[in-house]
């Protein structure tokens, strides 16, 4: 059985290097790569390399090989590389295709070509004669919000998967949040028209539907048996009650397509068909022991395809922040490749890529209803174990640092603080305390008020508990939040080049003068400063008057300013909610011990999920 396929590509653009890297004559052909004769290919790349030390490792698998498969006289090389040391494992000239066994190799594999005659390759991939002893269909559940063009590419992607090498192996659920997606927009024949698990008349009927005991349940697929792409209609309830949508829908047709795995799938992403195909072998021939085991796939930036923004993820519960592992990698180096394999600590899966076993999600333990921001952190805290990661299973997106809206603070308070409460992992009255004070406090230095007050009505909208929360409409709580953002307008070159550039942060007595005078509040300044879009840290803003936040790829932006007054009525505020939260500390700790399940059941789900008012 084929593992894993090198992708041959020849591409004069970035991503090029993720792929192979020529010496010589190299072109593209409709059958494979032409090397020219003298000219060579190495496959020491993050798509090109076999890392037989994690499959190794996560499978049963005892015998590799690799396969090439070419016409023409070529001398061929494998090498094992690991951060300590590499070896060659095989050099011999070659004509045609050949198959080298893989033994005792650790670390990463990879291949070399150089061609003695002309030379065209038609295929190369790691495989193994051994039976896979698990089973494997994957039901691909995509999350969307009026994103109709990435939706049409990546259906398209995964419809080509599921009807060539994942053939009855891939199903996809495309649960669209903004009702903008018809049938027409994606390019398949094989589209079914289905009732779905929330239509069902009653509990029992999807409870039914869902264990598969009761001949008379309401079926599930009306139309088309063979259907591989099915487009569920949603009311907009974020990305946590998006993909829990699809996966109500996923468990009430587990039965009927034979389901082992879930793959939760952001909408805004670019990926490669075989990052998926190497998901599902990898899946196929797993240890026993890493029967509840995640696949979670690396994050590339779509900007800067070559540099990985997340390799995987920690959650810090103490600083209440994400801890992106292995950022900022330049994958079209093969150190930082080799280097990616270093297994870390992971607590959770992002869903912009994460398979997981599908026993996992059921009946009494869905995601919480926390609409954006930390709803994976939270579910992948409190079902993950094991977690696979794997260079050539990760996909391009929009790093998160470029795109970070006064609204998303408000969820990041309000959940972070649900999730710990929920999870039995609260500090205590004073952390929070603290650590609220703390980021209104950075906000006010940025001049960003208006950050501060979503964070402010994120922490009073948490004091209101679950039944809040259980009944409280996520689409009308998003359009008042969204009311935080700031407002972008067209920045001219002349603004721009009035600004002062941010101040340098480094010297000691720099960092003296920013403390004693409140990074340079207490001075008098009529300076503007040129400041970055999303986040820009408080130290840009020292001896400022106003900033002029500005992105410069769309050349638009916003002026803030220093301003006493909104900061003494945010202190104001942030007293009572402090006194509020001490009030009720103990009252919530036992709301969410007692009530915090309800909000993971079908039941609750199947209610919220609802179209129209409450």
């Amino acid at each position: 059985m084929i593992l894993q396929n090198v992708l041959l590509k020849k591409s004069a653009e970035e991503r090029g290097a993720l792929y192979a890297r020529t010496d010589g004559e190299v072109r593209a052909e409709e059958k494979g790569l032409r090397v020219g004769q003298g000219a060579g290919l190495k496959f020491d790349t993050y798509f090109g390399s076999f890392s037989i030390g994690k499959w190794s490792k996560y499978t049963v698998i005892k015998h590799f090989s690799l396969r090439v498969e070419a016409e023409g006289e070529y001398l061929l090389e494998v090498f094992c590389r690991t951060e300590k040391e590499e070896k060659k494992l095989f050099s011999s000239s070659v004509t045609g295709t050949t198959v080298v066994p893989i033994e005792n190799a650790d670390g990463v594999v990879y291949f070399t070509v150089r061609a003695i005659s002309d030379v065209l390759i038609f295929s190369a991939n790691y495989r193994t004669e051994e039976a896979p002893p698990f089973d494997v269909n994957i039901c691909a559940i995509i999350c969307t919000y009026k994103r109709e063009d990435f939706v049409k590419k990546n259906v398209k992607t995964l419809s080509s998967l599921a009807h060539g090498a994942l053939e009855e192996r891939l199903h996809v659920l495309v649960v669209d949040n903004g009702g903008t997606l018809t049938d027409k927009m994606i390019e398949t024949d094989r589209i079914g028209d289905v009732s779905t698990a929330l239509n069902m008349t009653s509990q029992k009927d999807i409870s039914t539907a869902l264990d598969g005991t009761d001949e008379k349940a309401v079926p599930v697929a009306t139309e088309k048996e063979e259907a591989t792409i099915e487009i569920l209609r949603n009311k907009n309830v974020g990305g946590a009650g998006g993909f829990t949508r699809g996966l109500i829908e996923g468990m009430a047709r587990k039965n009927q397509y034979g389901f082992s795995h879930y793959l939760l799938m952001d909408d805004d992403v670019d990926f490669e068909p075989e990052t998926v195909y190497r998901t599902y072998t990898l899946l196929s021939y797993r240890k026993p022991e890493y029967t509840r085991a995640f696949v979670s796939g690396g994050m590339l930036r779509l900007d800067k395809p070559t540099i990985q923004s997340e390799g995987a993820n920690f959650w810090d519960y103490e600083k209440g922040a994400v801890v992106p592992l292995k950022h900022g990698y330049d994958l079209s180096d093969f150190d930082n490749v080799i280097k990616n394999e270093t297994e870390e600590e992971i607590n959770y899966s992002s869903w912009w890529y994460c398979a997981m076993p599908t026993e996992i999600p059921t009946e009494d333990d869905l995601p919480l209803p926390l609409f954006i921001k930390r709803d994976d952190v939270e579910y992948g805290l409190r079902n993950g174990r094991d977690f696979f990661t794997l260079n050539g299973i990760g996909i391009w997106h929009e790093p998160f640092e470029k795109k970070r809206p006064a609204a998303l603070e408000y969820y990041y308070v309000r959940n972070r603080l649900v999730m710990d409460f929920s999870l039995g992992r609260a500090h205590t009255k004073k952390y929070y305390a603290h650590y609220l004070l703390r980021e209104i406090l950075l906000s006010c230095l940025r001049f960003r008020y208006n950050e501060a007050d979503a964070m402010l009505l994120g922490a009073e909208d948490f004091l209101r508990g679950t039944e809040w929360l259980k009944n409280t409409d996520p689409t009308a709580t998003n359009d008042l939040v969204r009311g935080y953002n700031a407002t972008l307008r067209p920045v001219t070159e002349q603004e721009v080049a009035a600004c002062t550039p941010p101040p340098s942060s480094k010297g000691r007595w720099t960092k003296v003068l920013r403390i004693i005078t409140a990074n340079g509040w207490l001075l008098l300044s009529k300076r503007t400063v040129l400041v970055p879009l999303a986040r820009p840290s408080y130290k840009f803003f020292f001896m400022a008057k106003r900033a002029l936040n500005y992105d410069p790829e769309t050349k638009t932006g916003y002026t803030t300013e220093r301003r006493l007054r909104p900061v003494l009525r945010l202190l104001r505020q942030y007293r009572k909610v402090k006194r509020d939260f001490f009030k009720k500390y103990d009252i919530l700790l036992t709301d969410y011990r007692q009530n915090g399940d309800s909000l993971k059941s079908i039941s609750f789900w199947k209610k919220y999920l609802e179209p129209g008012d409450k």
